[in-house]
């Protein structure tokens, strides 16, 4: 995913005309372009290490329902 996004900027880069590649404008694209995938990556990060917590207490509650309903059976 990441990817697609850096070569759609990249393409966009390329097809640029000439005159702007070296104006101010072009520096605030090259400005905007990096907060964009800046903010992407860590977007990215942030979600990936929600879901890994959120995947343990997850796994922890699973075990302890699991325990619950082996108790359960063992008692009848």
């Amino acid at each position: 995913m990441l990817d697609i996004i850096a070569m759609i900027l990249i393409v966009v880069e390329e097809n640029l005309p000439f005159g702007m590649l070296w104006t101010p404008m072009s520096d605030l694209f090259y400005a905007l372009m990096f907060w964009f995938i800046f903010l992407l990556v860590a977007y990215c990060l942030v979600f990936c290490f929600m879901w890994v917590t959120w995947e343990r207490v997850l796994r922890s509650q699973w075990r302890k329902v699991y325990l619950m309903f082996d108790l359960c059976c063992r008692s009848l």
